[in-house]
């Protein structure tokens, strides 16, 4: 399974999203998950740590994930 996160800021909370696919021909997602979170730090380029990855490792601990998956 291929996972693709991406997470988008508001002023008060963060959205992280992740589609799941089967593998890198699929036309269509096997699964969609989402998470709001509160936003724990301010924008700071090169600071991927501790802005986004936060968001994206919370929404990650809700996939089961097996051997061979990919995160993008």
């Amino acid at each position: 399974m291929i996972y693709a996160f991406d997470t988008y800021y508001y002023q008060d909370h963060a959205n992280t999203v992740c589609i799941a696919f089967e593998d890198w021909t699929s036309e269509n997602e096997s699964d969609i998950y989402t998470e709001k979170t509160e936003v724990s730090s301010g924008y700071e380029s090169g600071a991927f740590y501790k802005r986004e990855l936060p968001c994206i490792l919370s929404l990650l601990k809700r996939i089961e994930l097996k051997e061979g998956d990919i995160i993008l």
